[in-house]
């Protein structure tokens, strides 16, 4: 615990030096800002979660064996976890949702710990009542205890047809969510600044359009790009063993309901405690494949994660430059659409709004064009460009028609005004 939380301490000195650069940047606004700003939040938030759950660790009783090795083996799995982030082959996604998981459990283990130190009390006490009155019991058949146990129990005969998703599809869904939840919390960041340059409405069409083809990508997750053979092969591996880890689990709970429905039934109180060892057995199996179970999902997303990042940076930069050629599209529309209701033969005002939209309409095809040449050249790279699903939308007709309107009510409320003159 103590290099946990050095490590801790150390993360606290890196975030100090992070806010230092970003109070020296003059300009707040700027992307550098906005992404060490971004960058200082994750950290805090990594820092806070494992100081409370360092703190919650050791407040906690441990009463039993089984508690103190599952709390030794966890406190390994924070310890590789911090160092991993530390020295930056951990990403922080991983380290929040693994900060979560890993109290769930704690708690858990706490609890199962206590029951059993209350049971053992009771027991120890029944054993005492039962040798001061010298009560004769009945002995228990075991054997029909055991056989009840071991039986195998299927409440769904029927199966389903849909087919199951597996512990990788379950992580590469995860990993969609995660880019999703980001773009979403930019997007309103966006949304809510005030847009004098044009910039913004390039960014918010391009945030846009990597989320309509992350969103395709997560529907269609059976589709996903594959790997290389040796990680599919591997992850195809654990996928079977996770499958395996779900049924056992499955198994474990109806034995242990059946145990429970079992003891009630019960007078003896040696029965009853054999059916509770019983129980306390199953259990602590239980927990340990629980740890073990999140423990082969951890590594499996750790070997997707790295896989599936390149191809996401050039999906972001792909909606990046698909934003700007849609947002200059539609600028570009607007623009012709009010400079051929203009006449700058015969109107010296609109001669000069004519010279006006030429010059901004040059601006809007330049825009258009280097960001298609952009787009090619990430086309042409090795690391394909997933922008399924995603539209790429120019001005709507709709509006179109508002616009000349608008334009064309001005003109018959000019020409009115001159007639009545």
């Amino acid at each position: 615990m103590t290099e946990a939380r050095d490590i801790i301490k150390s993360l606290k000195n890196k975030r100090d030096e992070m806010q230092e650069q970003y109070d020296a940047l003059p300009d707040k606004s700027s992307q550098t800002a906005r992404l060490l700003n971004d960058d200082i939040e994750e950290l805090t938030t990594i820092i806070k979660g494992y100081e409370d759950f360092l703190n919650k660790y050791s407040n906690v009783k441990l009463d039993t064996q089984f508690a103190k090795d599952n709390y030794e083996r966890i406190m390994d799995d924070v310890l590789n976890r911090l160092r991993g982030f530390y020295e930056g082959y951990v990403n922080s996604d991983d380290m929040i949702k693994s900060a979560k998981a890993i109290d769930s459990v704690i708690d858990e283990i706490a609890q199962t710990s206590d029951s059993e130190v209350q049971e053992k009390k009771e027991e120890a006490k029944e054993e005492k009542n039962e040798q001061a009155t010298s009560v004769v019991e009945n002995k228990p058949q075991v054997s029909s205890t055991q056989s009840q146990v071991s039986a195998p129990v299927n409440n769904n005969s029927t199966e389903q047809t849909q087919p199951k998703k597996t512990g990788s599809d379950l992580q590469y869904l995860n990993i969609m969510d995660d880019r999703i939840k980001k773009i979403e919390e930019r997007l309103k960041k966006l949304r809510n600044r005030h847009d004098f340059t044009g910039r913004n409405a390039e960014a918010i069409r391009g945030l846009e359009i990597e989320l309509e083809a992350l969103k395709y990508e997560k529907e269609h997750y059976q589709e996903r790009t594959k790997l290389k053979p040796e990680a599919e092969e591997k992850l195809a591996k654990m996928d079977a063993e996770h499958a395996e880890n779900l049924e056992q689990l499955k198994e474990y709970k109806e034995e242990i309901k059946e145990l429970k429905e079992l003891r009630e039934q019960l007078t003896s109180k040696k029965d009853i405690r054999r059916i509770k060892k019983l129980m306390k057995n199953l259990e602590a199996k239980r927990i340990n494949l629980v740890i073990e179970d999140r423990s082969l999902t951890d590594t499996e997303r750790g070997m997707m994660q790295p896989g599936y990042k390149d191809e996401m940076k050039v999906r972001t930069k792909a909606a990046r430059q698909a934003g700007i050629v849609s947002s200059n599209q539609d600028g570009l529309a607007i623009n012709e659409e009010l400079r051929s209701m203009l006449d700058p033969e015969n109107n010296v005002i609109d001669s000069i709004k004519d010279r006006f939209y030429d010059i901004q309409g040059n601006h809007y095809r330049r825009r258009i064009a280097k960001a298609q040449a952009r787009m090619a050249e990430l086309q042409s790279g090795n690391t394909p460009i997933k922008l399924n699903g995603a539209k790429v939308t120019s001005m709507t007709q709709e509006r179109l028609e508002n616009i000349r309107n608008k334009h064309q009510s001005q003109l018959q409320g000019q020409m009115a005004t001159q007639m009545n003159i």
